[in-house]
């Protein structure tokens, strides 16, 4: 999530525009890569529903949005088929794409959260579903879990615990920074800070919880998890593979930069920027992350996926995998909602 004022957005806005390129001798030069719109259709495609996460269950790819009751009511998020995602990004289908409604109440969940700020990341694991929780200017992280219900052997519903809901302990205090980034590992879930370089935060920690169906303690407490000390926003994360890595959504939105942040870091200089990056103080990339529960989250040595940057700031805020071909992201509402599919093959040498 970013909060801004108009006067920031304007600001972004011309960040967006042509500048005059971003030199250093020595950085390395990689190629970008498309994303590729996938339209929707419907109420999902509103900017208004601002997503914040993307996580599959089963075979259907469900879209979190931050305010999921947003106008009052029962919750809505939103889902697509694997079919039809596949179908679109094959060329079978040329109508936009058009998610079909998932209830899911927070009205008790909202009412025990001082400050509530929206949901940021949702993860699966089977029937059970792992959320996070940002709140505003005391920046505090929550966990809750729910269950997901199914009706014609489609996902109906998801039911929250509002007895589980459980707060994250953040490494830092920073305002509008949350645990913005949710995946499945072995015990549980991991959330990631989207904050996690110093100085801000100076020891950079992910947090690991688990559920446990009990009624008098659904969760146990969080279990700090050493992180890798990253530059940029950290907002979502997908799934894990069968030896412990997945991808991370890194982000540099400059009307959102306080000046600690370097326009180069030392990841661009040691492994590359693409060529679009070079005129931009915007960064849109993904990065490769390993999890192992004694070293923690440590950066491998996979090269980042360099997004061609596209006209304005792109707010990408949710990201999952797409059957080993590549990558689904979804913005928030900058600068406007836009699902997108960035082709990988990811049977190469060096893809993964």
């Amino acid at each position: 999530m970013i909060v801004l004022s108009t006067h920031a957005c304007r600001d972004a806005s011309r960040d967006a525009a042509p500048l005059e390129p971003i030199r250093e001798a020595g950085i390395p030069t990689l190629r970008e890569l498309a994303v590729r719109p996938l339209t929707l259709a419907g109420p999902a495609s509103a900017a208004e529903r601002e997503f914040s996460g993307l996580d599959w269950y089963k075979d259907e790819l469900v879209l979190l949005p931050q305010y999921p009751a947003l106008g009052g009511g029962v919750g809505e998020l939103y889902a697509l088929s694997r079919a039809d995602i596949l179908a679109r990004v094959d060329g079978e289908l040329d109508a936009p794409l058009s998610p079909r409604v998932v209830e899911m109440a927070t009205d008790e969940v909202r009412a025990r959260v001082s400050g509530f700020q929206g949901f940021e990341a949702i993860a699966f694991a089977g029937d059970q579903v792992y959320l996070t929780i940002e709140t505003g200017w005391d920046a505090r992280g929550y966990l809750v879990v729910g269950r997901a219900r199914e009706q014609g052997g489609s996902l109906a519903a998801i039911e929250l615990d509002a007895a589980s809901l459980t707060e994250l302990p953040t490494p830092a205090r920073i305002f509008n920074s949350g645990f913005e980034a949710l995946t499945v590992v072995p015990g549980g879930a991991l959330a990631l800070y989207e904050r996690n370089a110093p100085p801000r935060t100076p020891e950079p920690r992910a947090l690991r919880v688990m559920a446990t169906g009990q009624a008098e303690a659904p969760v146990t407490a969080p279990v700090a998890t050493p992180m890798a000390a990253i530059e940029y926003r950290v907002t979502d994360a997908s799934s894990l593979d069968a030896a412990g890595r997945f991808w991370v959504i890194n982000y540099r939105f400059p009307a959102s930069e306080d000046g600690v942040s370097p326009i180069i870091d030392a990841l661009a200089r040691a492994r590359g920027r693409g060529p679009t990056h070079a005129g931009s103080t915007v960064v849109e990339r993904l990065l490769e992350l390993r999890y192992d529960p004694d070293a923690g989250v440590t950066l491998t040595d996979a090269a980042p996926i360099v997004l061609e940057l596209a006209g304005a700031s792109r707010n990408w805020e949710g990201l999952a995998r797409l059957d080993g071909r590549g990558f689904l992201l979804v913005t928030d509402k900058f600068p406007g909602t836009e699902l997108g599919y960035v082709p990988v093959d990811m049977s190469k040498p060096g893809a993964r």
